[in-house]
C-alpha cells in the first residue's frame, strides 16, 4: 500500500480512561486511514516536524517528560531512536515548525532552535513578547514564521530574531490552533473560527466546526482544513474528522478516526509518493 505525497500522520495522544497511547494513523487522502507503524513510546503534549524524509517526534509526556527524539523513516516505515531531548528549561508542551533548515521549538516561555543533528545544539532565540497565555501555535508563510496565542498573532524573523505583533486575535480564546491554507491563516479554538489575510492584515468571521473541541489535530489536505478528535469541557475525547470548505464556508462531517482521541501530534509529509 503507498502513502501519498502530503499525507498526514496523526501520532500518540490520549484516549477514553486517560489511556496515552503510541498508536500512528496516516490520513492517505479524504477518506482513507491507514494504521501506521506506533511511536516507540505512548506520549501526548508531543511535537512533530518533517524533513528530508523523515519524521521527527520530539518530547512530550507520559507520567513523567518524554525527553527522547525518535524518527520515523518514512521509506522504510521504521522508527528509530534519534537524540536526547534535554532543553535547558522545561518545554513539556511546545509547538514545532522547520524554518529555514532549524527546527523552532516554541512554548509560552521559551523558544528554542535546534538543529537536527548528534548532539543537538540548543540556540536560544527571542522569545514571544507580552503576557503568557494557554496555549500557542504556529505556521510557517513565505519563510515568516507566525506563532499565535489567546492574545496575539506574531510574526518572528528569523534574520533579525525579533518578533513582531501583526494583529490582536478576535475574541480572545485558550488553546489555539492554526494552519496556512491559499494565502490566509485560519485560526480555530472550541467554538471560533478567523482567517487571517496576508494581504490586508485583517481578520474575517467564518464558520466554526460543529465538534467543538480542545486539543484537536488541525491540517490542511486536499485544498481543505481537517479537525480531528479533540476533548470537551469534561475531558471526553472525540473520534469526530470535519473538513472545511474555503469557498463556500461550509463543514461537512468525514469518517471517523479509529479510536476517540485528543492531544496528538501532526505533521504532513511533502515530496514524491513513498510505499509501505
Amino acid at each position: 500500500m503507498r502513502v501519498r505525497d502530503h499525507a498526514v500522520y496523526l501520532m500518540g495522544g490520549v484516549g477514553k480512561s486517560n489511556r496515552i497511547s503510541s498508536s500512528v494513523w496516516v490520513m492517505n487522502g479524504p477518506r482513507t486511514v491507514i494504521q501506521g507503524p506506533p511511536l516507540l513510546c505512548s506520549r501526548i503534549n508531543h511535537s512533530a516536524v518533517y524533513k528530508d524524509g523523515f519524521i521527527y517526534v520530539i518530547g512530550g509526556y507520559r507520567a513523567i517528560p518524554v525527553l527522547n527524539i525518535d524518527r520515523l523513516d518514512i521509506a522504510e516505515q521504521k522508527w528509530s531512536h534519534f537524540s536526547t531531548f534535554d532543553p535547558p528549561d522545561t518545554m513539556l508542551k511546545t509547538a514545532a515548525v522547520i524554518l529555514k533548515d532549524y527546527v523552532y521549538l516554541i512554548s509560552n516561555r521559551n523558544m528554542w532552535k535546534i538543529e537536527l543533528c548528534r548532539p543537538l545544539q540548543w540556540q536560544q532565540v527571542q522569545r514571544l513578547p507580552g503576557s503568557q497565555a494557554e496555549g500557542v501555535c504556529c505556521a510557517v508563510y513565505n519563510d515568516i514564521l507566525y506563532a499565535c496565542n489567546e492574545y496575539h498573532l506574531f510574526a518572528y524573523s528569523a534574520n533579525s530574531d525579533r518578533w513582531t505583533v501583526i494583529a490582536s486575535v478576535p475574541q480572545g480564546g485558550i488553546y489555539p490552533n492554526c494552519v496556512v491554507l491559499n494565502h490566509y491563516l485560519h485560526l480555530l479554538r472550541r467554538d471560533r473560527h478567523h482567517r487571517f489575510d496576508f494581504c490586508t492584515r485583517c481578520w474575517q468571521a467564518r464558520t466554526p466546526n460543529p465538534n467543538s473541541r480542545y486539543f484537536s489535530a488541525v491540517y490542511a489536505q486536499s485544498g481543505r482544513i481537517y479537525v480531528a478528535g479533540g476533548a470537551d469541557e469534561l475531558g471526553g475525547c472525540s473520534d469526530a474528522v470535519y473538513s472545511y470548505d474555503t469557498v463556500s464556508d461550509t463543514w461537512k462531517s468525514e469518517q471517523s478516526l479509529p479510536e476517540a482521541r485528543d492531544s496528538m501530534a501532526v505533521v504532513k509529509l511533502t515530496g514524491r509518493l513513498q510505499w509501505i
